[in-house]
């Protein structure tokens, strides 16, 4: 493990070991609306509502990945085959459901007790790392995202989601681009949002 800081905007965080597997569980909703975008394009029919909501899609996974956290809420489960002692939940803000472990990958997951087989050692922001008291493989239960969207996200997502559909027919148009795709204002606009 090896502690790092990030400046003033995120405190200084153990690493651990990611999963091995980590899916989710439920769809994600839409961080903002057809009609936000709609709004800011402005387009008034509804021809054009398929492809706005799958560019929204696109663009929230872009944003997420980039952040390396959930924009929404969503259930996940995350696997660890090996074992290991400490573990960081992915993505995040994270609300655990069920922690559950056991022996060989044989055996049956067995359900696991706050402060007797598990512990929490980091809850800054609601990103969890949990100390296990048996070194078993492991498969956790988790909620991660808030239930509201945080305003700079939101804006991102519609500065991008019009700016692509804005120009989505001119082949001729070179479009500045940064790491994960994303045009450099909406890349500016989450840059200090970035989940280390």
């Amino acid at each position: 493990m090896r502690a790092l800081q990030y400046g003033t905007l995120s405190p200084t965080r153990t690493f651990t070991k990611d999963p091995v597997f980590c899916d989710m569980t439920t769809t994600p909703a839409l961080a903002v609306s057809v009609a936000d975008v709609k709004a800011e394009l402005p387009v008034y029919d509804s021809n054009s509502d398929d492809q706005i909501e799958r560019k929204i899609r696109a663009v929230q996974t872009m944003i997420e990945k980039y952040i390396n956290r959930d924009t929404t809420s969503r259930s996940r489960i995350a696997y660890w085959a090996s074992p290991q002692e400490v573990i960081a939940l992915p993505y995040g803000p994270h609300t655990i459901t069920t922690v559950e472990q056991r022996l060989t990958p044989k055996d049956t997951y067995v359900a696991q007790v706050v402060d007797e087989d598990y512990w929490v050692l980091d809850s800054s922001f609601d990103y969890l790392q949990i100390q296990l008291s048996k070194i078993y493989n492991t498969r956790i239960t988790f909620t991660s995202g808030s239930a509201t969207v945080d305003d700079v996200v939101q804006e991102a997502i519609i500065q991008e989601v019009a700016f692509q559909f804005k120009n989505r027919n001119d082949p001729d148009l070179t479009i500045p681009q940064t790491m994960g795709g994303l045009s450099v204002p909406t890349y500016n606009m989450i840059k200090n949002l970035i989940r280390h």
